[in-house]
């Protein structure tokens, strides 16, 4: 952590026992949701690899076989952590309610994710230190956005199983009745933060921005080879794009409904 008010050098902040790969803060700003990768308990001492789970030659990932990703919140004022998800599964992505008592996350708990990956949304109760299912996923989920009413729960993806070829959509869930709802289908373009080439000036972070009101979101769609902005009711009514035609927008923040704080390039740029 930077200390901002007096100046200084950044200190480390957790002490887990794992790598901190992501993290958000809770909206009072009293706790960090954190996803740690672990080590997996290796039942030999033996040099030779046993190989237990079939994506073992995942690109990118040579330690794919001897780790797990898990959500821990560590507490800022006491400096103490608790994990809250556990198994030999991956869980990643996670996002706080509004009131800070709720923790969404995605992940898979199938025994059969090995041969289809489709990860579900669950639900920690921070309170009751309960765990349930939120939403079932039917296809890949990607930037969980609590609205800022606490009554829906926004995420990017689509419901058509592990299958790269789909559009990715901006869907809602209802908190109360669990309903799921496509919203930007009406669109017919994929939801994207970055045109797919060799040379990328900017990965940016592809996400979800409610409006005050929560009867809307902000997202990037991709656009004749551009990523554009564009705006969703949660009944599924799509605006013309925001942003000027021939520009990449990868990354974005809403300062309000009539401005926004944007990464933005194009082909000369």
């Amino acid at each position: 952590m930077l200390p901002v008010a007096e100046g200084g050098e950044a200190y480390p902040v957790t002490q887990v026992d794992g790598d901190v790969k992501d993290y958000t803060w809770s909206p009072t700003g009293n706790n960090l949701a954190l996803v740690v990768e672990e080590n997996v308990k290796q039942e030999h001492d033996s040099d030779v690899k046993v190989i237990t789970r079939l994506r073992y030659k995942s690109d990118g990932n040579p330690e794919f076989l001897y780790k797990r990703k898990h959500i821990f919140i560590y507490d800022m004022n006491s400096g103490g952590s608790q994990k809250l998800t556990n198994g030999d599964f991956d869980f990643y992505g996670p996002c706080f309610s509004p009131d800070g008592n709720k923790l969404v996350y995605i992940g898979s708990k199938e025994e059969d994710q090995e041969l289809e990956y489709i990860p579900s949304i669950w639900q920690y109760d921070l309170v009751r230190h309960e765990e349930s299912l939120f939403h079932k996923g039917k296809g890949p989920i990607r930037a969980l956005s609590y609205a800022p009413n606490g009554k829906w729960v926004g995420f990017i993806g689509h419901d058509q199983g592990e299958h790269s070829s789909a559009n990715l959509n901006v869907w809602v869930v209802s908190v109360e009745s669990k309903e799921a709802r496509n919203v930007s289908k009406a669109l017919d373009q994929s939801v994207q933060d970055v045109v797919r080439f060799d040379a990328k000036y900017d990965t940016g972070e592809l996400r979800l921005v409610w409006n005050e009101k929560s009867s809307s979101i902000y997202f990037g769609a991709i656009d004749k080879g551009s990523i554009r902005l564009y705006q969703t009711s949660i009944d599924g009514e799509v605006s013309e794009a925001l942003s000027e035609e021939g520009h990449t927008i990868t990354s974005f923040d809403m300062i309000d409904d009539e401005q926004v704080a944007c990464v933005q390039a194009h082909a000369h740029s």
